[in-house]
């Protein structure tokens, strides 16, 4: 089933004109700041989704698997599922099993995508006053596996049994209101990525009543390191100079927006290029670079800034903002010369904890 992208587009070029912002009060700019922001991540996620299915039918999606403490993982989901349910007016439950291992061996990546991806679609289909419960729990324990299973259950308006045998086909999506927007392609995603990890998932929905996913996963055992890195300190960020290379107006804005909350002092380049120039004329301690500009792009630039002749050229952090979240994505960025990668849309708490990372490694190594 295709999907109507014009809504969304509209929405953008409707509130986007500064003659409108010019004339509203704070808190109807503030509105449209957020509509703005809500149309563009929708328009984005589109995107994710297509080139996602596209790299996974065309065999280009390879595992990269890695320790992972599950008090990440589920720290993860207290961040951005409980963040979103609070914003809705629902309760989320999160609720683990005690014998699940502290640390295991997976593609963090992935396993953070499939979850966030169907607690997100709980959240758009359950009504104001609901609840949203994600359970892990043990089903065999065996020598260096472990046996598990997640459940992401809501009290939503549930899927009709007619609708759930395509559930997880591409394109497909029930249109029971008007209201929930989607690529139909979310779960299909979701249902390749288990099969992937060499689990299976089950649905069981009830119209009116909810849906309950069941992610069955065997989790090898990993060793959880026994000293690890406190989390750098994000006052770091208060007076930090960052140079931000973004062409989308709208990003730029609010990813300034966000530095600024922390105090950062925040320059603006709308292009490679022209990255490149302020850095070699001004004075900064990170640079943020997006990928996809005009003129030139942010590896290249990345390049560039560090093939410049002055002393901190080779040391200054530069981070990756892109929406090319793959792992030979993130391979490309570093070959450039930049120090991390973070995937769009931009989460917060990730931003500020990367940041304070580098500049607090940059610190102690000078």
């Amino acid at each position: 089933m295709s999907h109507d992208i014009r809504t969304p587009l509209n929405a953008i070029i409707n509130l986007s004109g500064s003659q409108m912002l010019d004339n509203a009060d704070e808190a109807t700019k503030a509105q449209y700041i957020t509509d703005i922001h809500e149309a563009g991540e929708y328009l984005l996620g589109i995107i994710n989704d297509v080139l996602d299915m596209s790299r996974i039918d065309n065999g280009k999606l390879v595992l990269s698997p890695s320790a992972y403490r599950l008090e990440d993982f589920r720290a993860v989901l207290q961040s951005v599922i409980g963040e979103q349910c609070k914003a809705k007016g629902l309760a989320f439950v999160c609720d683990f099993d005690e014998r699940l291992p502290k640390c295991i061996m997976i593609d963090r990546v992935r396993l953070n995508q499939i979850f966030v991806n169907l607690l997100s679609n709980a959240i758009k289909f359950t009504p104001k006053g609901g609840t949203i419960t994600f359970i892990g729990k043990v089903l065999s324990c065996n020598p260096g596996c472990v046996g598990s299973m997640f459940s992401v259950c809501d009290t939503g308006i549930g899927m009709s049994k007619e609708f759930q045998a395509h559930a997880f086909e591409s394109f497909t999506q029930e249109q029971r209101d008007e209201n929930h927007q989607g690529t139909g392609l979310g779960l299909a995603i979701v249902k390749t990525l288990v099969q992937l990890l060499d689990g299976r998932i089950e649905l069981h929905s009830e119209i009116d009543k909810g849906t309950r996913f069941d992610v069955q996963l065997d989790l090898p055992i990993a060793e959880e390191k026994l000293n690890p890195e406190a989390p750098a300190d994000v006052r770091i960020l208060d007076g930090l100079r960052i140079l931000l290379c973004e062409d989308n107006a709208l990003n730029a804005k609010i990813c300034m927006s966000l530095l600024q909350s922390k105090g950062c002092i925040v320059d603006i380049a709308s292009n490679g290029k022209e990255g490149v120039e302020k850095y070699s004329k001004g004075s900064h301690d990170l640079i943020l670079m997006d990928i996809r500009m005009p003129v030139l792009d942010g590896r290249e630039a990345a390049k560039q800034i560090r093939a410049l002749d002055r002393p901190d050229a080779k040391t200054i952090p530069i981070v990756a903002l892109t929406a090319d979240a793959f792992d030979q994505d993130e391979k490309a960025s570093l070959l450039a010369g930049m120090n991390a990668h973070i995937a769009k849309p931009i989460v917060p708490d990730v931003l500020f904890g990367t940041i304070a990372g580098l500049v607090d490694n940059t610190a102690k190594d000078s």
